[in-house]
C-alpha cells in the first residue's frame, strides 16, 4: 500500500512559538513544512532560512491563496486567532491554532461554526495533552486507581521571569498570566479528569510585579497573577494558579495533582499514592520521562496527531468544541475576577 502524501504545512507567524512548531514539523512523520508568512520581513527571513522553508509570504491572505498548502499552524497574538482561523477554514485549510483558541466565547463559537461549515479539522494547541506523564495520570484516574476525584491543583507559573511585547498588550493578548500560563493548567486538569462539564467559576487576578506601563509608558492592563476555582460536574473542584515573575511555584508548568477518595496522583513525576496493607505507598506510573520539562517531542506528537486528523484517520483532539469549553472557562474566570462573584456556566 502506498504511503499517504505528506501534509503540506504553512506557518502563520514567525515568533518564538512559530519556531517551535517549525522544529516539530521538521521531525514529525507525514508532515512537510512548505510555507511561512509574517508581516515582519526580518523575522520571516530568519525563520525561513533556519528551517529551509521554500515559500515565504508577507501576509496570511497570500499564504491561504497557495493551493499547495493543505493546513496551517496559527502562531499569532491571541486576538488574531479567530479571524485568521476562520479565513483559513474558508480557504479550505485545516487549522492548528495556538492556545488560547481565542479571547471570547462568541469568537470561539464562530470558529466552531466555520470548521463545521468547511468540513475541515480545527485543533487547538493544548500540547500538554501529548506529554506521556499527563496521559499516564489521565489513564490512572480513568482506571479508578485514586477512586472518585474530588479536587485537583494545577500550576502555570513563570518563576522570576515574565514575557514582554504583545503578551502585555490587552488588545492583542486579551489577558496576562492567566491567558498565557493558567490556560495550560486549566486544560491539563480538565483533560486528566476526563473532561467533565464545567458548572461554575470563581477567580481573582492581581498585578503585583508589573510596572504601571510598558517601557514606552503605555498602559499594561493585564494581570501577572491569578487564582481560579472551577467546579465541574459531580462536584469536582479544580484550583489553578497562574503567574509571571513569581518567586516560587509549587510545581512546574502544567503540573496537575489529583486528589481522590482512594488516593492521589500527580503528573511530574508521574506517580500515584494509594493505601496498601494499611499504609500509603507510591506507585510509579512507568512512563518514559522527557527532558527538558517543556520538550519538543510533545509538539511533534501534537503535530503528528493533527496530520492524522487531516488524513481522516482520527478526530482532532482537542477539537474546536473542546477548545470552546476552555475559552468558556477562561472567559468566566475573567468575568468572575471583574465582578467578585461566582460565574455560572
Amino acid at each position: 500500500m502506498a504511503a499517504s502524501p505528506a501534509l503540506r504545512l504553512g506557518l502563520v507567524g514567525a515568533g518564538y512559538i512559530a519556531d517551535i512548531h517549525a522544529q516539530a514539523a521538521r521531525r514529525a512523520a507525514g508532515v512537510r513544512l512548505l510555507a511561512a508568512c509574517s508581516r515582519q520581513p526580518g523575522r520571516l527571513e530568519t525563520l525561513a532560512d533556519r528551517h529551509a522553508i521554500e515559500r515565504r509570504y508577507a501576509d496570511p491572505d497570500a499564504l491561504l491563496a497557495d493551493p499547495d498548502v493543505d493546513a496551517v499552524v496559527i502562531a499569532l497574538p491571541n486576538a488574531l486567532h479567530a479571524p485568521v482561523a476562520i479565513a483559513s477554514l474558508e480557504a479550505g485549510k485545516a487549522v492548528l491554532v495556538e492556545k488560547p483558541m481565542t479571547l471570547t466565547t462568541a469568537d470561539a463559537e464562530a470558529m466552531v461554526a466555520a470548521a463545521e461549515r468547511a468540513g475541515r479539522p480545527l485543533m487547538v494547541g493544548h500540547m500538554w495533552r501529548f506529554r506521556p506523564e499527563v496521559m499516564a495520570v489521565r489513564r490512572a484516574v480513568a482506571s479508578g486507581l485514586v477512586g472518585r476525584p474530588f479536587k485537583t491543583k494545577g500550576y502555570g507559573i513563570h518563576v522570576d521571569w515574565m514575557p514582554s511585547g504583545w503578551f502585555r498588550d490587552p488588545e492583542l493578548a486579551g489577558g496576562g498570566a492567566l491567558a498565557d500560563m493558567g490556560v495550560h493548567a486549566l486544560d491539563t486538569a480538565w483533560f486528566v479528569l476526563g473532561e467533565p462539564a464545567p458548572r461554575r467559576v470563581y477567580a481573582r487576578v492581581s498585578r503585583d510585579f508589573l510596572a504601571d506601563g510598558f517601557e514606552d509608558g503605555g498602559a499594561v492592563g493585564v494581570e501577572d497573577g491569578a487564582v481560579v476555582l472551577v467546579e465541574f460536574e459531580g462536584g469536582i473542584v479544580s484550583l489553578v494558579e497562574a503567574g509571571w515573575g513569581h518567586p516560587h511555584a509549587d510545581g512546574p508548568e502544567a503540573q496537575t495533582q489529583v486528589f481522590g477518595t482512594l488516593g492521589y496522583a500527580e503528573t511530574f513525576p508521574p506517580r500515584a499514592a494509594v493505601m496498601r496493607d494499611g499504609r500509603r505507598v507510591w506507585i510509579d506510573l512507568k512512563v518514559e520521562l522527557e527532558s527538558p520539562h517543556i520538550s519538543l517531542p510533545m509538539y511533534v506528537r501534537q503535530l503528528e496527531h493533527f496530520a492524522a486528523a487531516c488524513r481522516g484517520e482520527r478526530p482532532p483532539d482537542p477539537d474546536a468544541r473542546k477548545g470552546l469549553q476552555v475559552v468558556r472557562m477562561l472567559e468566566a474566570a475573567y468575568r468572575a475576577a471583574a465582578s467578585g462573584r461566582v460565574v455560572e456556566l
